[in-house]
Formats: structure tokens, sequence, C-alpha cells
């Protein structure tokens, strides 16, 4: 579709006001009605988070049971095919948008590990302090990424005992 020059015009104008055309809502809208969108000339989503939102939607209660039920087969090969080894391996040089904060990284590297089934739920599992049920894997040694993966298995009790004890 082309603009007319004066349509063109007519969006300069509001993009100097700081607003931007929605063709979804057929609307002016301001900049903070738009996610970021870097492939974007202006660096703004096409459509308003509204517009987007309601796609999204459309599309999630429109899907077939074959989609739905073809989807958790593709996620449940997906994680079949994934050794421990090969979830320790990836959690060990886990630095995908790594942050600065190497408390952070740890806690991503062991979420991810449970996610991929090569850690047990530590609610199953048992405290190594007192013997009651687990509820956190604590990260004994530090944060650092080292020691990211060194983690030992605590009841709530013991780990807020050990986290007032400690400071990292």
């Amino acid at each position: 579709m082309s603009l007319t020059v004066a349509e063109r015009e007519r969006r300069a104008r509001h993009r100097g006001r700081g607003e931007r055309w929605c063709p979804g809502c057929i609307t002016f809208l301001p900049f903070e009605a738009f996610t970021k969108n870097r492939a974007e000339a202006d660096g703004l989503n096409y459509r308003c988070r509204r517009c987007v939102a309601e796609a999204d939607i459309r599309r999630y209660v429109n899907r077939s049971p074959g989609q739905v039920e073809a989807r958790r087969e593709c996620h449940r090969r997906w994680r079949e095919s994934r050794t421990p080894e090969q979830c320790l391996a990836k959690a060990e040089v886990c630095r995908v948008r790594e942050t600065g904060d190497p408390k952070h990284n740890a806690q991503k590297a062991i979420r991810y590990l449970l996610k991929a089934g090569a850690l047990p739920v530590a609610r199953d599992c048992t405290c190594v302090n007192c013997g009651d049920g687990a509820a956190h894997y604590h990260h004994h040694l530090g944060y650092e990424p080292e020691h990211r993966l060194d983690t030992v298995l605590l009841c709530n009790r013991c780990h807020q005992r050990e986290h007032n004890g400690h400071e990292w």
C-alpha cells in the first residue's frame, strides 16, 4: 500500500507530537502504546499493544485440538531428547542474555536444569541439614560462575538460617 504525499506529511506531523499510526485501531496513538521493535524504522512495533494482544487472544482461542496436541507432542519430544549431561553442559556455558549479576545467573542455571528435568524438584527431596522436606536449592559456595551449579537442598528454615549467617 503506498501512501499519498498528503498522508505521509500528516503522519510526520503526528510523529513530531510523539504519536504513531496504528492500522489496527485506525488512529494515532502515543509512542507509549507501542512495544519496541528494532526492525521498524522508528523502533516501534507496527501495531499497538492492544491490537497485538487482541490478535494473540484470537489466535489462542481459535486453536484446534490438533494444534494443541501437536505443540504438546513437540515439547515432550524435545524434553525427552535432552540428556542430563547435555543440560549440564548447556547450563555451564549458559551465557546467552547473561546479566552482570552472578546471583541471577546462578539461579537461572538451576532453573534451566529443573525445567529440563536434569535436577529433581526440591520439594521431592529432603533437607541436608535437618531431614525435613526440602524447598530450595542453596548455592552454599556462592554465586560465582565456577560455583553456579554447586548447590545443596535445604528446607525453608535452614535456608533462612544460612542466608542470615552469610553475606555474599
